[in-house]
């Protein structure tokens, strides 16, 4: 990981790192009012730098991340890019059984991202 002074916030990691957590869908409204469901990742675990960085991003208003009620970051993830072994280990992952993931953080977009963006690219799902 490294850092960038992105936005002012000098706090904003890019670059690849490795995230332990589980699949989740959440439902997320896009700027015109159509709910979406999203294929998500709720991070318990790996990098600490993506989690304080997505907590301090949800805790300053941004929409595109969350939390859940155990204050862990929750992610967007595209899906459509994996193999489907790699997809199959994600969607089978659970809070007793979280997954490892090697992500590339990439530069953040400006705003007006739709209501499933991710800008984690998922590199590698390890068992």
């Amino acid at each position: 990981m490294f850092k960038t002074d992105y936005a002012l916030d000098k706090d904003y990691p890019i670059g690849t790192a490795t995230i332990v957590g589980y699949y989740t869908q959440i439902e997320k409204s896009s700027f015109d009012d159509i709910e979406h469901v999203c294929d998500s990742f709720v991070i318990v675990g790996g990098s600490q730098a993506i989690i304080k960085s997505v907590l301090t991003l949800v805790n300053r208003g941004n929409t595109v991340y969350s939390k859940n009620e155990r204050n862990q970051p929750v992610i967007s993830l595209d899906l459509a890019t994996l193999h489907e072994l790699e997809t199959e280990r994600i969607l089978n992952s659970t809070p007793d059984k979280p997954v490892e993931m090697i992500v590339l953080a990439n530069s953040p977009t400006y705003m007006g991202v739709g209501a499933c963006f991710t800008r984690f690219e998922i590199l590698r799902v390890k068992k």
